[in-house]
């Protein structure tokens, strides 16, 4: 069965863990947190979620996982770009957050904040394309968000979703 991530969040840190990147480096592009949330949803992980939401949810799921894949592609070509792997990129990154300082050759540096700020556009990009894709599936980006914590704590909507993701 196909895990289901925790948060919305979780899927935008995966833009950015999908390449690879560190939880810092995914802080220093901004892909953390960044969608509302609502503080009060642990309390609705006893609240039913009917047939018709979980069919919505699903859609809306697979559609962020479309656009997540398609940043990821985006978000490594805006590396490479700027002449770096993923890789040497990363390890930029893990550098300069280890150190709170950017790296020490200027023109590696601008290459790097290059990359760093195309990075973040492409995140807000994907961010707005992921909220539009779930309130064109038919729910909020709250309601998604109460339905995603709860398939955490709920065994059997878990298994709903994975379901009605997988056709059947």
């Amino acid at each position: 069965m196909m895990k289901l991530l925790s948060p919305l969040m979780a899927l935008l840190l995966g833009l950015a863990l999908s390449l690879g990147l560190s939880p810092g480096m995914a802080q220093a592009t901004g892909l953390q947190g960044t969608l509302p949330t609502n503080p009060s949803l642990h309390l609705l992980a006893t609240a039913s979620v009917p047939a018709g939401e979980v069919k919505k949810f699903a859609k809306a799921y697979q559609s962020i996982q479309t656009i997540r894949d398609e940043a990821e592609a985006e978000m490594a070509q805006a590396v490479e770009a700027e002449g770096f792997t993923v890789e040497e990129f990363n390890a930029l990154a893990d550098q300069a957050l280890a150190h709170n300082q950017p790296p020490d050759d200027a023109a590696v540096a601008v290459k790097f904040d290059s990359a760093i700020e195309r990075i973040a556009t492409l995140r807000q990009g994907a961010e707005d394309t992921m909220g539009k894709a779930i309130e064109a599936a038919g729910l909020s980006v709250d309601r998604f968000n109460e339905i995603l914590e709860q398939s955490d704590q709920d065994a059997d909507l878990y298994q709903r979703i994975g379901d009605q993701i997988n056709g059947r």
